[in-house]
């Protein structure tokens, strides 16, 4: 069950892979929620949008990789670029600019992104636990690491390719269950993990 449905919802395509998003409300102003990564579809913001549709038309759409939205097979379809010329896509598909721009995660990312090349486009950005290149990374995010040959994968040693295309579902449980560290969040980690299945290893 939903607390909110959409008032509307499509398909846009670009560059032969198709994208779908959903509109909710009908406010002066519109929020789009940019997803983050394609791990999670846009029902990762299940509890923002029934809130802020009250006072805003809000567009949620899922990432190439996961959802409703087609999974390409070639590596260079999962570019930043590309990523960034999908919610170019779905804001033309919407008639939505300026928008509030809402990132987590690498949703983050294409937001600042955005707002760096595209200005017109976006009137306020809020990102949350951001994806990014600028200051102190984590090492397990480094390319050695996601191409390391390993024997065992344990913990963020996870995060490596082998493992991905081999043992998918392993990655994914810990990486839902170290974003959602909180105790009592048996809920999220049961959405995230069924979420996450939606998509493969080799997709990420």
């Amino acid at each position: 069950m939903r607390a909110r449905l959409p008032d509307s919802e499509g398909m846009v395509e670009r560059d032969g892979v198709r994208l779908h998003y959903e509109v909710y409300g009908e406010g002066a102003e519109t929020m789009v929620f940019a997803p983050p990564w394609s791990i999670f579809h846009s029902r990762c913001y299940k509890a923002q949008i029934p809130y802020f549709c009250e006072r805003f038309r809000c567009v949620a759409y899922d990432p190439r990789g996961n959802g409703l939205s087609d999974r390409p097979d070639r590596v260079e379809d999962y570019t930043l670029d590309a990523f960034v010329d999908d919610l170019i896509a779905v804001l033309d598909a919407t008639a939505s600019e300026p928008v509030i721009l809402v990132g987590l995660s690498f949703g983050g990312l294409l937001g600042c992104v955005l707002a760096a090349h595209h200005p017109e486009r976006v009137k306020a950005l809020v990102i949350a636990g951001t994806s990014a290149t600028v200051g102190a990374g984590y090492p397990y995010m480094t390319a050695e690491h996601f191409l390391a040959k390993r024997t065992r994968f344990d913990g963020w040693d996870k995060y490596n390719r082998e493992l991905w295309l081999s043992d998918y579902a392993s990655f994914a449980d810990h990486f839902v269950r170290n974003i959602n560290s909180v105790s009592h969040s048996t809920r999220q980690i049961e959405e995230g993990l069924e979420w996450a299945a939606e998509t493969t290893g080799a997709v990420l």
